[in-house]
């Protein structure tokens, strides 16, 4: 199976129960001191998957861009985002011929998108 399919859309929704532990908070607290240090207003999320890092950046009142590969995984990012009221744009890109427009302070690729 190609990785470009992994997250159908049966699967994406449930992808949070299995990504989602204690640690994100823990995650979100050192990126957003990083953020602090370094001025950071604007990121680029690569591997974004279902909003698990972008969205409550986005609420600590900084401005991300998600990108991900799966449209699945994107598709509950936006979801996510919107039952938030959070104006979060996501895009359907491969990290590896990344071609989003825009200039970024930072970009960021956590958990476990590498790996892919």
């Amino acid at each position: 199976m190609a990785i470009e399919s992994l997250y159908s859309d049966e699967l994406a929704p449930w992808y949070d129960l299995y990504a989602y532990d204690e640690r994100l908070d823990i995650h979100i607290k050192f990126i957003v001191r990083i953020f602090k240090k370094f001025r950071v207003k604007k990121f680029l999320d690569v591997s974004c998957g279902t909003g698990n890092y972008i969205i409550p950046l986005n609420k600590k009142g900084f401005h991300g861009v998600g990108v991900d590969l799966e449209p699945a995984m994107v598709r509950e990012a936006q979801k996510k985002s919107k039952k938030q009221n959070l104006k979060i744009r996501f895009c359907i890109h491969d990290m590896r011929k990344l071609s989003v427009k825009g200039r970024y302070d930072e970009i960021i690729a956590p958990f476990s998108g590498f790996s892919y």
